[in-house]
Parts: structure tokens; C-alpha cells; sequence
């Protein structure tokens, strides 16, 4: 009976403290909204609260969400395409119509991701789109989406964690351009979540993830 309640307390602890991670990096990505450019530190939040969570469980190396022997297998058992490469068709998409009728997009778009990728370095600009595409997909996806699916339905889940990723991702410029952009973010953020719930797995949304940066940062680098 007393290693019971010490098991509860020990949950009850652990539940306040994913919650004040949680609770950090709403805060951190609605900071965006008043010109403060610190939502890249709610990656660094989440990938820490999911250490956290997994290490209090003793399956830090073992979780099923960033396991890569189970990625491998499941990449070799032909994984679901249409969900992987949706994302990349959301980037040709959008990157297109702006090409057409948006050309400021793309300064935009620079503007928004210099501060975290070197466009000089081609080699080093590869490294960062992946450590960004994982960082992410465990911090939103590993931690913030499954923190979410413990108190809401899947859906909900993904659409909220999607929303403030989105606001994350926020940057000051023309109303029309801005929101062009975050639509977009919004429909990938929610693309990577379903892929996320239908394998379990911050490898899988992570390389659809990376490959959909890839290609809009190589579009953007030849126009």
C-alpha cells in the first residue's frame, strides 16, 4: 500500500512537471506574435521534457518514438507514401502559386529562416535542416502531441499542437504574405502529427519532414 501511494505521488510529479514544459513552450511560440524571436528555444523545452519523461520511465533509448532500429524496419515494410510525401506536395504546391503570384514570398521566406540556417554553406545548411526537422518532430510531435493526446482525442490533439507550432513560426511582415505562410506551416504541422500517431515513431515525421524542408530550401536558393 505505501510503494502504491509513493508510485501515485512519484506520477503526480511527473505529470506537474511535463506540464510546465508544456506550458513553456505555448508560452515561448505565442511569443512570436509580439516580435520576440525565442520560439526555437520551445525545441530545445520539448526535446529536454521528452528526455525527461522518457528517462523517468526508463525507456529513454528504448521508446518506440525515437527508436531507429523500429524506423529501419518499418521504413523497409514499405511505410504509408501518401501520408510521407504529402508534405512535399504541400511545399511544391505553395512554393509554386507564390512563384506566380507571390514573388515577395520568398523574402519572406528568407527573412523568416536566416536566423537559423547557413545558405552560404551547402554542407552545413543540410545538417541544420536536419537536426531542425528532428529537434522538432521530437519536441512537438514526441513530447507536445503525445502530452496532448493524454487529455483530448487524437484530432484535437494534433490540431492544437499544430497551432502553436504554426505561432512558432510566426514573422512580422505584410498580412497577406504572413498568413500565406502560417496556412501552410498549419496544413504541414498537422500532416507530420497524423504521420507521427499512424507510426509512433519522431524518425518517420521526421525524415518526411526534412524532405519537404529540403526541397523548399533548394527552390528557394535557385529562384
Amino acid at each position: 500500500m505505501i510503494y502504491g501511494h509513493f508510485f501515485v505521488k512519484v506520477g503526480m510529479e511527473l505529470r506537474g512537471i511535463l506540464l510546465i514544459f508544456v506550458s513553456a513552450m505555448i508560452v515561448l511560440s505565442v511569443l512570436s506574435l509580439f516580435e520576440l524571436s525565442i520560439a526555437g528555444i520551445s525545441i530545445l523545452v520539448g526535446v529536454i521534457g521528452f528526455i525527461l519523461y522518457r528517462s523517468k520511465r526508463q525507456d529513454l533509448f528504448g521508446s518506440h518514438e525515437l527508436s531507429l532500429p523500429r524506423f529501419i524496419i518499418e521504413f523497409k515494410m514499405k511505410p504509408n507514401w501518401f501520408w510521407l510525401v504529402l508534405p512535399l506536395i504541400m511545399n511544391v504546391l505553395s512554393l509554386s502559386i507564390a512563384a506566380l503570384f507571390l514573388p515577395e514570398f520568398f523574402t519572406h521566406l528568407q527573412e523568416r529562416t536566416e536566423v537559423a540556417l547557413s545558405f552560404q554553406v551547402i554542407f552545413l545548411l543540410i545538417i541544420q535542416l536536419t537536426v531542425m526537422a528532428l529537434g522538432e518532430e521530437i519536441a512537438w510531435r514526441a513530447f507536445f502531441q503525445k502530452q496532448m493526446s493524454h487529455f483530448m482525442p487524437i484530432a484535437p490533439a494534433i490540431l492544437v499542437t499544430s497551432i502553436f507550432f504554426t505561432l512558432g513560426h510566426f514573422a512580422i511582415g505584410p498580412t497577406l504574405i504572413v498568413g500565406y505562410d502560417l496556412v501552410f506551416i498549419l496544413i504541414n504541422s498537422v500532416l507530420y502529427g497524423v504521420i507521427f500517431h499512424k507510426t509512433n515513431n519522431a524518425w518517420m515525421s521526421a525524415l518526411s519532414h526534412f524532405v519537404a524542408n529540403v526541397f523548399a530550401v533548394l527552390f528557394v536558393l535557385m529562384i
